[in-house]
């Protein structure tokens, strides 16, 4: 595990507080946006922020919005919402041009055959309709599972879509919460698929977003089915705050020592 492959969450609003340590360990930066966000910042805000990582020697990626975020939706009305999320993300990722923009899947919680069949369809439409307007030839959007509980509709999705610059953002702390599968099933189907990781921490019952060992994940399996499906993939420290991004660090390189 390289120092280019290691990223931190780190909210648009605390980037400046969170640099310190990114800077001091070499982990880079996945800038986590709201919809907030786009109200809030400045061309010159964004241009400050690509200096900074680029003096600092930092790679970026983004987060986007998460709130009312369905590619997948029947209402017409969080269809349009959804829409004007990722064509906001795409225009501010032109001036950071990020490796990966992370979206959530939008898959709904245990649908029933009709609704999770109809769910891929729209999605792969949705996709295959904004993708061309990714303007960095290298960024690639990465959908992460949130809801699901197997790999197969989201793998569905990406390979419906036939285009390589969507590819799938592993989350260990959703899929602890949500899979009724075993992750040697998950990664047998989306590993090769899987571009990047979201490592953090909960007991099983809701997304507490805690640090590395701070809940029961076993990340010793995680990282090393990672390493073996997914050798390129990105890991993003995920913890709700820097001094959990702090605490999973050091937990991490605890775990692959």
């Amino acid at each position: 595990m390289t120092s280019q492959l290691l990223y931190a969450r780190t909210p648009w609003r605390h980037w400046q507080e969170y640099l310190p340590f990114l800077t001091s360990q070499h982990v880079n930066m996945e800038l986590y946006l709201s919809n907030q966000s786009f109200e809030q910042f400045t061309y010159n805000d964004v241009a400050r922020l690509h200096l900074t990582l680029k003096e600092s020697n930092l790679r970026c990626t983004l987060h986007a919005p998460t709130a009312d975020f369905n590619p997948g939706a029947e209402e017409q009305s969080i269809q349009d919402l959804t829409r004007q999320s990722v064509l906001q993300t795409i225009q501010f990722s032109r001036y950071l041009k990020p490796q990966h923009i992370v979206f959530h899947s939008g898959y709904p919680v245990l649908p029933d055959d009709r609704e999770r069949e109809r769910w891929i369809h729209t999605s792969i439409n949705f996709w295959k309709s904004l993708l061309p307007r990714l303007t960095a030839s290298d960024t690639v959007i990465a959908l992460e599972n949130i809801h699901e509980n197997e790999p197969t509709a989201l793998r569905r999705v990406i390979e419906g879509v036939k285009n390589r610059r969507l590819r799938h953002c592993f989350d260990i702390g959703h899929f602890t919460i949500f899979a009724n599968v075993s992750l040697e099933k998950w990664f047998s189907e989306l590993g090769k698929y899987c571009v990047a990781s979201h490592l953090h921490d909960n007991h099983g019952g809701s997304d507490e977003h805690l640090a590395i060992g701070k809940g029961f994940i076993d990340f010793k399996q995680v990282t090393n089915l990672l390493l073996r499906h997914a050798p390129a993939a990105l890991w993003t420290l995920e913890a709700q705050n820097l001094d959990g991004i702090k605490q999973s660090y050091e937990a991490l390189q605890n775990i692959k020592s």
